[in-house]
Order: structure tokens, then C-alpha cells, then sequence
């Protein structure tokens, strides 16, 4: 190893994004720097407000690897508009030059959030992103080019949703089927 050891940060000022701040309070981990690989393992983070991330992140050949589990996030703390949380489950992904992947898979005692995308060749593909309630979800899938005239596809289906369950929003219901498809460089169409 050319260095090996362990590693913390930590936020003298952390808060939610949409105040310009990062909601992460503190990151510990054991690094080890080889000249063809790097390993972050015992992994950890304190969220602002509470709840916690632990795993390993290594990247080898120019492949990133990252697993991590989340305990009891508060999504509050990323963005203080939408509602408290106490969100638990896995994350994963995966990155090299040409591509890169994430699986999510997280529950409150609420609701659940599931997906899988990937982005390649300039494109965002989520191949599904789920978010349910009981017998409420929102479903949705397409595609998104990350340059050029952002060319997007969307597909998906809403069913007996409150947003007001997940954001300081009005209470309501929400129930709908939609495809749609355009682009947004200069003028959206």
C-alpha cells in the first residue's frame, strides 16, 4: 500500500441542500491507496438530523464499487420542504468510464422507494423507480439524454397517491396513466 490509515471529515455546518448546505454531518472510513486500487472500507456516515450510512466503496481498475446500507434517514434533512423520515435499506452502484448503474432500495415504516437506472452513452435510463404506500404508488420509466437537445421519454402510473404524505404540500389524491416524450434544449417541445 502507498498509504493506509483511517480517514473522518466532518461538517461544521451541515443542513438541507435547498439551503445551500450538505446534510451530511460527519464521513469516517479505513482508506488504503495501492497504486491500482483504492478500498474505503468500514465506511460511514452521520446524517444530519439523524439516521446513518455504512458500507465499502473500492475502486480497482477503473471500476467503482459501492455498497452501502442507510438506517433510519431522514429525508427532511436533505430537503426541508418534504416531510420526516426514517428511511432504512440498501444502495448500491457501480461506475467505470463508459457506464455507471444504481440500484436503491429503501423503506420507511410508510412507504418504500425502489429503482434501477443507468447512464451510458450520454443517456440516463431508469429502467423502474417505484414509490409506494400501502395500496398507493407512483411507477414511472424512460429515458433522458444528458446532452444535445435532451431529447426525454417518460412512461408510468400514479394510483391513490397523497403527496401531502411525502412533502408540505395539500393533501389530495392522485390518480393517473402518462407517456410523454420531447426535448428541452432551446425551445422545450
Amino acid at each position: 500500500a502507498i498509504l493506509s490509515g483511517p480517514v473522518r471529515i466532518v461538517n461544521a455546518a451541515p443542513g438541507p441542500l435547498d439551503k445551500q448546505r450538505l446534510p451530511v454531518a460527519s464521513a469516517t472510513a479505513q482508506l488504503r491507496i495501492a497504486a491500482d486500487r483504492v478500498d474505503a472500507t468500514k465506511f460511514a456516515v452521520a446524517i444530519a438530523g439523524g439516521g446513518s450510512a455504512a458500507g465499502e466503496v473500492r475502486w480497482s481498475g477503473g471500476k467503482l464499487d459501492a455498497k452501502v446500507a442507510v438506517r433510519e434517514a431522514d429525508l427532511r434533512s436533505w430537503h426541508s420542504a418534504l416531510r420526516e423520515t426514517k428511511l432504512s435499506g440498501d444502495i448500491a452502484a457501480v461506475a467505470t468510464q463508459d457506464a455507471q448503474s444504481f440500484e436503491v432500495a429503501l423503506a420507511d415504516p410508510r412507504f418504500e422507494i425502489r429503482g434501477e437506472a443507468r447512464i451510458a452513452g450520454g443517456v440516463l435510463t431508469v429502467a423502474r423507480a417505484r414509490l409506494a404506500r400501502g395500496p398507493a404508488f407512483a411507477e414511472a420509466s424512460g429515458t433522458f439524454a444528458l446532452g444535445g437537445d435532451s431529447a426525454f421519454r417518460a412512461e408510468g402510473r400514479i394510483e391513490r397517491l397523497d403527496p401531502a404524505a411525502f412533502a408540505k404540500v395539500p393533501a389530495g389524491e392522485l390518480n393517473a396513466t402518462f407517456a410523454a416524450k420531447g426535448t428541452l434544449a432551446k425551445a422545450p417541445s
